[in-house]
């Protein structure tokens, strides 16, 4: 009998479900059931933003591994004994009868995080060549003509046009499509990292005092990918399906405004809520594998709390590194690119929005009922800087979770009773909070006042800020200037101390 172990760090589906002498070499969690999902969904464009490391390119993977006509007997042998192998569709039809079936293409976005188009242009070029180089059978089929191969050979070289990037996945539909006389599958992963970065780039500039640097960028990628994305997937007869996955769902950038055929799905809605991540069926069965049933509450606490449309979901990196190492830790952080939330946190761009955020933070760090109005479609709009931006990044990375959802009537809008979905995320705000203290209030991060804060220690907290009343501020800590952005600052000093005590005397 085989000693299964855990895979980690590997998105490939195919390594997944390896087997040696017919058995599964690693622990897994059948997920196969999001084709027939996916199948049964009639949009031709389907969007998915989930957080980060909650499978969504271990199941693009899937999907092509599924589909793919390259390879099809020996990926078929992938699906054995998995779910998906029995599943039927809503008209009887087995999903096995559409494996091997279609043309694939598969593209990640995930390394375009340059500051300049130029800079990204360098690395797509990278990108393109690698995807081309994947259908070699191109370069000998009698059914393109000899144009059409000289441009794959400029692609694969990386010595095309600059122009012609911009069409480099609307030609390779055609070329697959001309070849295999079947309309093509795309599967396009973290579509969404160019964008963040650039709005990262453009607010940290903003902070510097460069208030127009990241503009340009911006600016430019909207252009761009409105061609390369937009030209691939509107109106085009050659497409079969397509599926973006990404963190957010970017609007306003100008990239799917004339998309017709485009169907987003986000955590808020009940289709696929059950394809990324665990629940707590698929956490239980995992236990009961590894004789650690007992573990569940443990579990709950640390990596439970997610809310995806009715399912209750487990963050799936952080309990397979758990149960590999057979210790609660906060996993996750360690991986998250959390560079746009923390600048947006850190950085607020009016007293009013610090203020906001500042308390938001407090209310939610003692357990408090924090409620928060959102457009349904969790919008991440590129073209304004109001904080529901902030509020839809936070929940749509994982760093939030809906607790309960209000329709506002005769109104697009939700009203979210949002809060810290598990311990594991707790401890992120803590650093926030900490972080805001030194940068804004001058407090020593690892001080004894922050800890008691923290803790929800009211009476050692009321000591330490006695003291630090009685023998640390003095009326010499007033402002010598009649400024008046001077003393609101001064103001803000005291204030601040008495709101976080209020918070904490106040919290059941």
């Amino acid at each position: 009998m085989i000693q299964r172990k855990f895979k980690i760090g590997s998105s490939s589906f195919a390594d997944l479900v390896a087997r040696e002498k017919g058995e599964f070499k690693y622990y897994f969690v059948d997920k196969t059931l999001f084709v027939k999902q996916f199948l049964e969904n009639q949009s031709t464009i389907l969007v998915l933003p989930r957080p980060r490391r909650f499978g969504k390119s271990t199941n693009l993977d899937m999907l092509r591994c599924f589909f793919s006509l390259d390879e099809a007997m020996v990926n078929k042998e992938l699906f054995k004994d998995l779910k998906i192998e029995k599943a039927t569709l809503a008209n009887g039809e087995g999903c096995m009868g559409y494996q091997g079936r279609y043309p694939v293409i598969q593209l990640s976005l995930k390394d375009l995080k340059q500051d300049s188009l130029s800079s990204l242009l360098t690395m797509l070029k990278t990108i393109i060549s690698e995807l081309y180089k994947k259908f070699p059978y191109l370069l000998q089929s009698e059914k393109l003509i000899p144009e059409e191969k000289q441009q794959i050979q400029k692609f694969i070289a990386r010595t095309a046009a600059d122009g012609d990037y911009a069409q480099a996945l609307l030609l390779l539909i055609s070329y697959l499509y001309a070849y295999h006389n079947s309309k093509v599958m795309i599967l396009i992963d973290e579509y969404d990292v160019p964008f963040q970065n650039a709005l990262y780039l453009r607010d940290y500039a903003k902070t510097q005092g460069a208030k127009n640097e990241g503009e340009q960028l911006v600016e430019d990628l909207r252009k761009f990918f409105g061609v390369f994305l937009g030209s691939a997937l509107k109106d085009n007869n050659k497409l079969e399906k397509c599926l973006m996955t990404g963190v957010v769902r970017i609007a306003g950038a100008g990239v799917f405004s004339d998309l017709n055929n485009l169907d987003v799905w986000t955590i808020l809605d009940k289709p696929f809520s059950d394809s990324f991540g665990f629940t707590e069926t698929d956490l239980s069965d995992l236990l009961e594998q590894l004789d650690k049933k007992g573990q569940l509450t443990e579990y709950s606490k640390w990596y439970n709390g997610y809310q995806f449309g009715t399912q209750t979901i487990y963050n799936p990196w952080s309990v397979i590194k758990a149960l590999d190492r057979d210790r609660f830790a906060a996993y996750w952080l360690e991986t998250s690119n959390n560079e746009l939330i923390h600048s947006m946190l850190l950085n607020p761009k009016t007293q009013q929005e610090a203020q906001e955020i500042n308390s938001t933070i407090a209310e939610l760090i003692i357990k408090a009922e924090v409620k928060k109005t959102f457009q349904s479609g969790l919008i991440f709009d590129s073209r304004t800087q109001s904080l529901e931006h902030l509020w839809v990044l936070l929940l749509s990375a994982g760093y939030l979770k809906v607790a309960h959802i209000e329709q506002v009537s005769d109104s697009d809008s939700l009203i979210c009773t949002i809060a810290i979905p598990n311990l594991e995320i707790e401890n992120i705000y803590k650093t926030i909070f900490r972080d805001w203290l030194q940068q804004n209030a001058h407090v020593i991060a690892s001080s004894s006042l922050i800890e008691h804060l923290l803790k929800g220690e009211a009476e050692q907290f009321c000591k330490e800020l006695k003291h630090i009343f009685q023998n640390v501020l003095s009326s010499r800590d007033a402002p010598q200037s009649k400024n008046e952005d001077e003393s609101s600052r001064y103001e803000a000093f005291f204030y601040g101390r008495a709101v976080g005590f209020k918070f904490r005397k106040e919290s059941p």
